[in-house]
């Protein structure tokens, strides 16, 4: 037998290439030294008072990848869209960029200079949020009425799916391949991520996906639904591949009132069984409870069932993909955090903090002894996690109870006068 011995220029043809396809990181256009660079697409693409979008993106020295949809409130109605965020901060949503995260004093995942956090390497693509939409919206819509004795009339650009677009068709050129792709968003932008992601899936199939939502549980009612779908024209954003989510095939009042949250995750884990997906919330969100509120819940019904309905949704997706596709790849991270909670004094009741990765309980929030940025970080890179929940009794029963005796002092409002009186900040969407 004779063996052919490998010329040098092949070894060194082999070398090359084996250096370039493994772990190098993306090429990205020049960046300059700030740790977040600012870009400004123009085009179509415009905040719901008419002001310049920009998106924000932060090197990493690995080829992986934060996706992360910033969140910031919503409106879809005169009283709602009346209460943009203020120069004080206070307000319902957010009407235009506010900067860089570092620039608005975010930390957590932010913090990019932090030894203890895990994504630090990560180059991290920051999509801002200014359209009241979710990141979903398409339409110039008018909202007049009288609210509170005063009228409003004010005109909003919910044109979410534009600014997406440009951001995503940017990071789509600049990283052709990135290894492990995290797909985040917090509040508002806990919705789009779910939305988005198979989007982006498709331009990755060869990546390793993960889905983040934090804060986001999806607890609505039938008439938010279809003032989605009556003011933000949403259908261009949604994933019509998915099973249910074509809005060819049915109305998008149907599509969101139809447990859209819930549904959509069975279909992602369904669709994708390779991918991870993964949602964050606190027992009492006070803050997602004042949105459902908002939406058109009664004021004893948000408080007694926005729990039940939450738990209930994470327990439903969790045993519908167990069962249908013998697989788990969807978890939960809970707790029963109240630290920093901007809406502590708004409810007649004990209430819980809204958004984690913001904020400095980042890295110090533990529940059954599991850290939720050790926990974060080991689902994002595919290491073994299971849900975790704090050690309280978590079911519907014992849930309703904790809050029983306690509707007829909610319905007696903290204003004493048959309402909750709410001051919301921009601390309430854990902006800062």
């Amino acid at each position: 037998m004779r063996f052919v011995r490998p010329s040098l220029l092949y070894v060194a043809v082999l070398i090359v290439l084996s250096a370039c396809s493994v772990g190098d990181p993306p090429d990205l256009p020049e960046l300059g030294a700030a740790t977040w660079n600012e870009f400004a697409p123009r085009g179509a693409t415009v905040c719901a008072d008419g002001s310049d979008y920009r998106y924000f993106v932060s090197a990493g020295t690995t080829n992986r990848l934060v996706i992360d949809f910033q969140g910031g409130g919503a409106c879809w109605d005169a009283r709602t869209c009346g209460l943009p965020v203020d120069d004080d901060g206070d307000g319902l949503y957010l009407e235009k960029v506010r900067g860089a995260p570092d620039e608005q004093g975010l930390g957590g995942i932010y913090e990019r200079d932090n030894p203890d956090n895990p994504f630090r390497d990560w180059y991290h693509v920051y999509v801002s949020y200014c359209t009241a939409d979710l990141h979903l919206g398409d339409a110039q819509t008018r909202y007049t009425g009288e609210v509170d004795g005063e009228q409003v009339d004010i005109v909003r650009e919910h044109r979410g799916y534009e600014n997406v677009r440009a951001t995503l068709d940017w990071t789509f050129a600049e990283f052709e391949r990135p290894d492990r792709i995290l797909v985040l968003g917090s509040s508002a932008g806990g919705y789009a991520a779910p939305v988005w992601f198979a989007d982006i899936q498709r331009r990755y199939p060869t990546s390793q996906l993960a889905l983040h939502a934090d804060s986001a549980a999806g607890v609505i009612t039938d008439s938010f639904a279809q003032d989605v779908a009556d003011n933000w024209n949403i259908a261009r954003s949604l994933p019509a591949s998915l099973e249910g989510f074509d809005p060819n095939e049915r109305g998008v009042a149907e599509i969101v009132a139809d447990d859209f949250v819930k549904n959509l995750y069975i279909q992602l884990a369904t669709a994708y069984p390779d991918s991870r997906f993964s949602q964050y919330n606190t027992l009492a969100d006070a803050t997602q409870i004042l949105f459902y509120l908002l939406a058109g819940a009664g004021q004893a019904e948000a408080v007694l069932t926005w729990t039940p309905q939450m738990l209930a949704s994470l327990g439903t997706i969790g045993v519908t993909v167990a069962l249908e596709n013998d697989t788990v790849n969807v978890y939960s991270y809970l707790s029963d955090l109240a630290e920093d909670n901007a809406l502590a004094e708004a409810f007649p009741v004990d209430t819980t903090t809204h958004v984690i990765v913001t904020r400095e309980q980042f890295y110090t929030l533990r529940e059954d002894g599991v850290r939720y940025a050790d926990w974060l970080a080991d689902f994002a890179t595919g290491r073994e996690v299971a849900s975790v929940a704090p050690a309280v009794e978590l079911t519907r029963s014992a849930l309703e109870a904790e809050h029983i005796g306690k509707a007829d002092k909610l319905l007696a409002g903290a204003d004493g006068d048959g309402g909750i009186a709410v001051e919301v900040g921009i601390g309430a969407f854990g902006l800062r």
